[in-house]
């Protein structure tokens, strides 16, 4: 379990903490994902779990050339199973990026003249026709996705140099509408080229707590744990070839990369933004021969350079203090879904605001000892 004492003594302390600087660590590089070989000329592919998916199975949603595509990706056994789920979002040409919500109930994808959304009474019914989002965007081919904050249903999308997020009003869902401000949640990292194929990454309480992503200078894959646009996104894999337009699926990484579907598994971790008094829920996938894993926590003042540890300790690196190097508890992993998460509620106290840094190290109990190692990305427990 955390150590609330030590929480508590560290969060007076910590004010101003820099950008997370550690990548997800890749236990296992990348290669092609035969089962989604199926997907031709593939443009996205996404993952949600949803209500009815069993262990190991995520609901995927992708482009195939420009068809949308709803199946199951049964990631455990290598299968792939299309559906017809999609099949009214299909009459128009110039589809791309279709994406899920984490109910199953919503989408959104692109065509030229703007963003489409669709709904549906829950997972596994068909998708209804879709119809134009009203928002004013500077550009076309935005990829959009979908997001839950505070548990308001977002649209998140990239301007090019920005990503950026707004309420998404779906009273009416044959009139959906943006409202309120929207605002930046993460900037590109160069001074040129473009941010682009935001996937959300939800906490274990369903929030959007971070971003996978893209940028077109390489094309690079980027993982950032917060929505601070000014805090920036770490890259997780430099590419020789344009990458783009992936999510995740328990610790399988995904994403389009020369024409096909590849992966690589990463231990990850989210953090958390709460008030005095309320539940802090930290989530993270460990890699796993064998769906049984744990991952320790520990949180310092301050993230410092990644320091490169020796075998079996170097798959990431560690990027905490390590004068402040506090035991915050554990998460266990069991199944297949390669995920797990623990909650702790922080004490009704005013005076307990800040930020501290978190990081985690996961290994695979399955393995043969001194174990397969990874460390997680650094993140925040933000209390505000």
């Amino acid at each position: 379990m955390p150590t609330y004492k030590s929480l508590i003594v560290a969060l007076p302390l910590l004010t101003g903490l820099a950008a997370a600087q550690s990548a997800p660590g890749i236990s296992r590089a990348e290669a092609p994902v035969a089962a989604l070989a199926a997907i031709t000329g593939p443009g996205n592919i996404n993952f949600v779990k949803l209500a009815g998916d069993g262990p190991g199975v995520w609901t995927a949603s992708a482009t195939s050339g420009s068809t949308l595509l709803i199946g199951k990706y049964d990631q455990g056994n290598g299968t792939w199973t299309a559906t017809t789920e999609a099949a009214a979002l299909n009459p128009n040409t110039g589809n791309f990026g279709l994406m899920l919500d984490s109910t199953g109930k919503y989408c959104v994808f692109d065509r030229a003249d703007g963003v489409y959304f669709s709904s549906r009474s829950g997972p596994g019914v068909a998708f209804a026709a879709p119809v134009k989002v009203t928002i004013t965007l500077a550009g076309f081919y935005v990829d959009p996705a979908l997001a839950y904050e505070g548990g308001k249903l977002q649209l998140v999308w990239t301007t090019g140099t920005q990503v950026m997020m707004q309420e998404l009003d779906i009273t009416t869902l044959t009139a959906p509408a943006v409202t309120g401000t929207a605002r930046a949640i993460a900037t590109r990292i160069g001074a040129s080229g473009a941010i682009h194929s935001p996937s959300p990454v939800h906490g274990p309480d369903g929030d959007i707590e971070g971003l996978f992503c893209a940028e077109s200078l390489g094309t690079d894959l980027y993982f950032k744990s917060n929505l601070d646009p000014a805090e920036s996104a770490i890259r997780v894999l430099d590419t020789p070839d344009w990458a783009n337009n992936g999510g995740i699926a328990g610790a399988h990484i995904v994403y389009v990369r020369a024409s096909a579907i590849r992966d690589f598994e990463a231990g990850w971790l989210t953090g958390d933004v709460e008030a005095p008094g309320g539940t802090v829920d930290l989530g993270a996938a460990a890699p796993s021969s064998k769906g049984n894993a744990i991952t320790l926590l520990y949180l310092s003042d301050k993230v410092v350079a990644p320091i490169t540890l020796p075998a079996p300790f170097n798959v990431g690196a560690l990027a905490l203090n390590g004068a402040v190097f506090i035991s915050l508890g554990a998460i266990a992993h069991k199944g297949a879904d390669q995920t797990g998460s623990v909650s702790f509620k922080l004490p009704n106290d005013p005076a307990l605001k800040g930020s501290i840094a978190i990081q985690g190290i996961s290994f695979d109990v399955d393995s043969a000892f001194p174990h397969t190692w990874a460390w997680t990305n650094t993140a925040h427990i933000v209390v505000k």
